[in-house]
């Protein structure tokens, strides 16, 4: 019967069946947000609906619908007021977030499992990149600190000549 993993995969099945029609990319680009992919292992990730929804390429309450059928089966959660922004007024909003239930989720559900295994490591390499911009730019963009042994920007060309960037 497979056990928990079986009973996961199941669920999550079932309620990738219930997304609406028409919401396959935001649900992908939902599932692609909700965790990290780090020393070869998918990590979960705690987002802001804001920033999801922007990801998704949907508003807040199109990615409530979204979800919906991840959250009511448990397989997603909704955190509280984890974090907070200031609107234009410069009123205090507090933001809600998602993530993933549980871990398990990531090898127990097939779909997501081959989602991870698809596009992980470009995300790893992604925030690779992310990070050496991030150093650069604290050094004032010094030619001197660009990738010194060009291991990372190796990665990054071969990667975009898999046609695997986007």
């Amino acid at each position: 019967l497979g056990g928990v993993r079986g009973v996961l995969n199941t669920v999550a099945k079932e309620a990738r069946g219930r997304v609406t029609p028409g919401r396959e990319a935001p649900l992908k680009r939902v599932l692609l947000s909700l965790f990290r992919y780090d020393a070869g292992r998918a990590l979960r990730r705690v987002i802001d609906l804001e920033t999801l929804a922007q990801r998704a390429g949907c508003t807040v309450a199109e990615l409530d619908a979204v979800v919906a059928p991840f959250v009511l089966r448990r397989l997603f959660v909704f955190g509280g007021a984890s974090g907070e922004r200031r609107d234009v007024t410069g009123e205090v909003i507090r933001t809600r977030t998602l993530e993933v239930a549980h871990e398990a989720l990531f090898d127990a559900w097939e779909e997501y499992r081959q989602l991870i295994k698809n596009h992980g490591p470009m995300q790893s390499l992604h925030a690779d990149v992310q990070a050496a911009a991030s150093r650069w730019a604290a050094q004032n963009y010094d030619a001197n600190e660009l990738w010194g042994d060009g291991v990372l920007l190796r990665r990054a060309e071969d990667a975009r000549n898999r046609g695997e960037v986007e």
